[in-house]
């Protein structure tokens, strides 16, 4: 049986670089209070030695062979080429043998987290680093996975049957450039997010957003262009309330039925409304 080998992130390693640039949210700053928790796990990331559950070779990466370091140092504890294949998860098997026999590439870029989990109960996590491993051989993307800022597991998902059912995911700005053209607008500090709700943005689908003086833009890919305008009322939804008894009590206001506004959560007890864009009609000549 092979074992994992210690990989040096050699030429074997294609790595493409992606954008570094800060994520942005809607939602402002965690609760000051949660600050020293933060800053406790932290420290004990930053201190641990291998053999503890937050131990990693880079922790809080900064640059892509940083965050592919700490992924490969995750990935091989897992020693995967130690189990029966026949009881290996969904398309293990071509991200495991990619990785022993080095012909596998990556791709690195940071997705900002629009969803609770960006001020968690230990840590903080503005974004996730999703790291995109493809067979060099083929060109196909096998697996997709995400790491916290601070280096650290976050999840992963494979490709099955040696076919990529992943979405398309090309660079944040080529994709804002085809979008604003297509609805003629223009958009700046593009980026990609996560995000839970009627505006459903999963990490493996991270939809695309961005920005146009004080206005924010969605796009989803099968719903379309949403704008959350900077005067958006905030609304508060506390605690053990439902959002439909929410809407029957006035708390909430109600909401067209088309779909075209929905309820974007942006952490905490506040939420707005993100109302649908219409692509500009074509007009004929």
């Amino acid at each position: 049986m092979r074992r994992v080998l210690c990989l040096a992130l050699s030429l074997l390693f294609a790595v493409a670089v992606r954008s570094m640039g800060d994520s942005w949210n809607l939602s402002g700053e965690c609760r000051p209070e949660d600050q020293p928790k933060y800053d406790q796990f932290e420290q004990a990331v930053r201190m641990a030695t291998p053999g503890s559950t937050v131990y990693v070779p880079k922790p809080y990466p900064t640059t892509d062979l940083q965050v592919i370091q700490d992924f490969l140092y995750q990935y091989k504890s897992l020693h995967r080429e130690r189990a029966d294949p026949k009881k290996l998860p969904k398309g293990e098997l071509p991200l495991l043998n990619g990785i022993l026999d080095s012909t596998v590439t990556f791709t690195v870029q940071k997705v900002a987290d629009w969803t609770p989990g960006r001020c968690g109960k230990e840590q903080r996590g503005d974004f996730l680093y999703l790291v995109r491993i493809f067979d060099a051989p083929s060109g196909a993307e096998i697996s997709r996975v995400t790491l916290r800022a601070s280096g650290l597991w976050s999840s992963k998902s494979n490709a099955s049957s040696g076919t990529s059912f992943f979405a398309p995911l090309p660079d944040a700005e080529v994709a804002t450039r085809q979008v604003a053209a297509a609805y003629k607008i223009q958009g700046d500090a593009p980026q990609y997010i996560i995000s839970l709700g009627s505006i459903y943005c999963p990490w493996s689908a991270p939809c695309l957003a961005f920005r146009q003086g004080n206005d924010a833009y969605i796009f989803h890919r099968a719903d379309g262009l949403f704008k959350i305008a900077g005067a958006e009322s905030r609304l508060v939804l506390n605690p053990g309330e439902h959002i439909e008894s929410a809407h029957k009590a006035g708390v909430l206001p109600a909401l067209r039925a088309d779909g075209t506004e929905r309820l974007f959560y942006l952490g905490g007890t506040t939420w707005t409304i993100a109302r649908k864009v219409s692509p500009p009609a074509v007009t004929a000549h």
